[in-house]
């Protein structure tokens, strides 16, 4: 027995040495694990501490992206980006905007918040250096940094010329919007300027984010109650200005939901110059809407834009007017919704050239004529596609051209324009593009031209596929390509339609199927061939060839790019308020 206790407690000793190992292995490890997890913090700090604000703000950056950075540390980051990029530092340009978004979530975050980014907020407004002279936002995050524990700034307000400023601004800034037009404040909200920050919202999920959420109007909606969203203001990405507000309400009814919106619509539309409000009911059934309401207040929004912004093409002239657009909804067997949305249609073109400046690679618009391009089916016949149309090319506008009607099979919602190409290929007689109807940016580019024979379209149709072929890919692609009929095998009829299997071209090369990895300039355009017997357009070839028009045959080529439908979708969120722009 006393060996065996021997040897029991020679074990234990071991086993308490292990452990004792272990122990000391895993602190290692959760040293190392911390000192790694702490990375681009410890940069930053060492940055800073030398005065290198250009590398902290690379390395604060990296920490806020950075899955290894826990949450106390990524909302110091937070906190001390937001303070370089508030005034800018040596070598780090000022971007109060973006300040504004890092310090509110660093001073609002649930978990850690700081103090010391809801006292720079409060020095800011209230100094007006960074962001606009606010006396009452600046009172709100003073109150907000005393809060959590700020004393100095406790004393400062205490002083008695806070509150005398904060009720000076306000009256003034009451009096300001009194002069505004209804329709440019709505909810109380006023168009074209800044947010005003002392109002009380949530910043929505996520750092890049440019909606405010539960945001305190001062005018609510009378009769309905806030949802999850309550009311919305959204600002421009760069400069955080308001372009569009809009409120999520439930309500008791249909009929009480209608009476609400409606009479709210009416009362910001009555000292307008210009109005056109237009209404349905049981209209949208597919989507779920029972009743609408848009139209446009202080003149309707014409074609014209601000030529500094990207959505230009036929005057400087700006925008006017605000769009809205109003839906009630029965949500379910309990719940009736409604939405009431107003977009200031100035301001909302100034969202669109902010945003697609903070997106290069989405930046369609910067590729004007004259840049290179990646290959040449990205400008065919010398027409550059997702690009204005250019006036060089003698546009004639149509209703209908050789085969085509003013909506075409390839995209709906187009303008279609008979053109003289800059490049034009000897076998095409026709020419002809479509473009998006507000910004008149080309999404297809399309060349014609007709035979007697169907022999001699099938063979000038595969010349002219292995041209393209021999540009971008070789041979054995070519020959992996199928040629289509709408013949069955072995019948003694001549086809009525022949063409070859619809190809794409990218910067990468030519394939079969458009795969997004790999496009990596988003130059990718798809392109068919066709023969059709008798015209695409039956009627409009007959017009044009009269009574041999049935045995003759239409060749054709079309290039429409794969970014083409977002452009239309995003010029027509302007021109339609019925269509669904929430992703734009």
């Amino acid at each position: 027995m006393g060996s065996y206790a021997a040897k029991l407690f020679k074990g234990t000793r071991s086993l308490g040495s292990c452990v004792a190992y272990f122990i000391l292995f895993f602190s290692s490890v959760l040293i190392v694990t911390e000192a790694s997890l702490a990375d681009e913090v410890d940069k930053a700090y060492s940055a800073i501490k030398n005065k290198n604000y250009k590398v902290a703000v690379v390395e604060l950056e990296k920490a806020l992206t950075s899955n290894k950075v826990g949450f106390a540390r990524k909302n110091w980051a937070r906190e001390k980006l937001g303070l370089y990029l508030l005034e800018g530092r040596e070598g780090v340009p000022a971007d109060p905007f973006k300040s504004y978004k890092l310090l509110t979530r660093a001073a609002l975050d649930s978990d850690y918040p700081s103090k010391k980014a809801a006292a720079y907020l409060g020095s800011a407004f209230w100094h007006g250096k960074g962001l606009p002279k606010n006396p009452a936002a600046s009172r709100k995050w003073y109150g907000l940094a005393v809060k959590l524990g700020d004393r100095a700034t406790e004393k400062w307000l205490q002083r008695e010329d806070v509150l005398d400023k904060e009720k000076r601004f306000l009256k003034a800034r009451a009096k300001w919007r009194s002069s505004k037009p209804n329709a440019d404040r709505p909810f109380g909200i006023v168009f074209g300027y800044d947010f005003p920050f002392e109002l009380k919202f949530d910043l929505g999920s996520g750092s890049g984010t440019d909606v405010l959420s539960k945001v305190e109007v001062s005018e609510a909606i009378l009769g309905g109650e806030e949802t999850v969203m309550g009311y919305q203001v959204y600002v421009t990405p760069k400069t955080g200005k308001v372009y569009q507000v809009q409120s999520d309400l439930s309500f008791e009814s249909l009929e009480m939901c209608k009476n609400s919106l409606w009479s709210y619509v009416l009362g910001l539309s009555s000292g307008a110059t210009e109005k056109n409000i237009n209404s349905c009911e049981n209209c949208g059934e597919f989507s779920g809407y029972v009743d609408k309401l848009w139209g446009d207040i202080n003149g309707p929004p014409g074609s014209k834009v601000n030529s500094n912004y990207p959505l230009f093409v036929k005057s400087d002239t700006p925008m006017i007017g605000t769009r809205i657009m109003a839906e009630c909804e029965r949500r379910s067997a309990y719940v009736t919704g409604g939405r009431l949305t107003f977009r200031h249609l100035p301001s909302y073109e100034i969202h669109i050239a902010e945003k697609l400046a903070l997106n290069p690679g989405k930046n369609w618009y910067g590729k004007i004529k004259g840049e290179s391009v990646s290959h040449a089916s990205f400008a065919p016949f010398g027409i550059r596609l997702l690009a204005p149309l250019q006036k060089d090319v003698s546009p004639t506008l149509t209703t209908s051209i050789n085969g085509f009607r003013k909506s075409s099979i390839y995209f709906t919602d187009v303008h279609t324009y008979v053109i003289s190409p800059i490049n034009p290929v000897k076998i095409f007689t026709d020419y002809f593009v479509e473009v998006s109807p507000f910004s008149e940016t080309v999404v297809l580019v399309d060349a014609s031209s007709a035979f007697t024979k169907y022999e001699n379209c099938a063979v000038t149709m595969e010349a002219a596929a292995q041209d393209i072929f021999e540009k971008h890919a070789n041979g054995k692609f070519y020959k992996t390509l199928k040629v289509f009929s709408d013949t069955k095998k072995g019948s003694e009829r001549e086809p009525g339609h022949r063409w070859i299997e619809r190809f794409w071209v990218t910067s990468s090369g030519l394939s079969k199927k458009y795969d997004k990895s790999q496009d990596h300039d988003l130059s990718g355009v798809q392109i068919q061939l066709h023969c059709y017997r008798g015209g695409r357009d039956e009627y409009s070839f007959k017009k044009k060839y009269g009574a041999k028009a049935n045995k003759m045959w239409e060749l054709s080529v079309s290039y429409y790019p794969y970014y083409g439908l977002e452009f239309i979708n995003s010029d027509l969120c302007l021109l339609e308020p019925d269509r669904d722009c929430k992703k734009q």
